[in-house]
């Protein structure tokens, strides 16, 4: 029934948990998805292994514009495994927290001639430090339309932001930046960014929270000031303490158990607890984004046993309102369930 489907232009299975293991059929099923035009596979536990199915459908996907891939553990063999097969009519590729490291990055950033269409490229927490970011910011000039550029949380430091800067005025559509947790020690570089945003009057919304760029800087302050730019932004930590009688999900032992957690369109996940009715995890998570007027800000956390042989199964939910995660921030108080 799937066979040759020209109606389906949108897939999304994130955090299904599906694994290399299950990316074989996906595959297949792919090469019969013509008209396909977003592709979805968050939070899958996919490997640089599981890439190479992806890699072979791929080019058959001809009208593909976007790809998430977030939070897999691709590795930088992964991007070499997918980089030459992503079509160019890609517009959207998100890829936070897929540990590709400077190599990784490297090797995607030799590609970008070919992905002219692109307007959004997420490389969120994925530690690609200057080498990388340097090697970006010499081909991101090839990207005529990029929008949205999202580098955050990569372990950047002066060399790596220095270039970052110069091409970005070179990028006329460039509408939004993220640099969340990009710590410097040369406070030229504030000045720099600086000068970038008075030219670049395009720049709608700037990303830095967690950074030290905007300390004891107030040109940078003033000229954010000054363009009005969106640069409103959450950074969220959330500790995952643990869960007390969890049901057998399964006919033998105890659940398996783990936690997804969502905010801002943002997903992570605890390690699985295995044979516990009382798991602890004590993991703490952050989440940065940036904030308009009109974002839900609500949380959920879902709880799922973890099963190897089969679908994971769904045991139960944590949700806090908008509305209260708004009162929490604000040191107000508040919760749901």
């Amino acid at each position: 029934a799937w066979i040759n489907q020209p109606r389906i232009t949108s897939l999304v299975l994130a955090s299904c948990c599906a694994g290399d293991g299950d990316l074989h059929p996906l595959s297949v099923l792919l090469k019969h998805l013509p008209s396909l035009e977003t592709l979805g596979l968050e939070d899958n536990h996919i490997t640089s292994d599981g890439c190479r199915g992806l890699a072979e459908s791929i080019p058959f996907l001809t009208r593909l514009r976007t790809l998430r891939l977030d939070s897999n553990p691709i590795g930088a063999d992964g991007i070499r495994i997918l980089a030459t097969g992503v079509s160019s009519t890609l517009e959207t590729l998100s890829l936070p927290a897929c540990g590709i490291g400077a190599q990784g990055c490297i090797t995607l950033a030799g590609e970008l001639t070919r992905l002219e269409s692109l307007r959004f490229l997420g490389l969120r927490a994925n530690n690609v430090g200057d080498e990388g970011s340097v090697c970006l910011a010499q081909h991101l000039t090839r990207l005529t339309g990029l929008e949205e550029l999202a580098v955050g949380n990569n372990e950047v430091t002066d060399q790596g932001l220095a270039a970052l800067i110069g091409s970005f005025s070179l990028l006329t559509h460039l509408r939004r930046i993220g640099l969340e947790r990009t710590q410097v020690r040369d406070e030229g570089l504030a000045e720099a960014m600086s000068a970038m945003l008075q030219k670049c009057t395009n720049i709608e919304a700037l990303n830095l929270c967690g950074s030290n760029l905007m300390q004891h800087n107030t040109l940078l302050q003033d000229t954010v000031g000054q363009h009005s730019l969106a640069h409103v932004f959450i950074d969220l930590a959330i500790e995952i303490v643990q869960a007390s009688n969890i049901p057998k999900m399964d006919s033998f032992g105890w659940s398996d158990t783990y936690c997804v957690l969502s905010f801002l369109g943002e997903k992570k996940t605890t390690r699985v607890v295995k044979r516990q009715a009382n798991p602890v995890w004590k993991e703490t998570f952050t989440f940065s984004s940036a904030l308009s007027q009109s974002e839900d800000l609500g949380f959920t956390a879902l709880l799922l046993d973890h099963d190897a042989m089969s679908r994971d199964d769904y045991i139960g939910r944590v949700v806090v309102t908008s509305e209260d995660m708004a009162l929490i921030m604000a040191g107000g108080g508040g919760g749901g369930g």
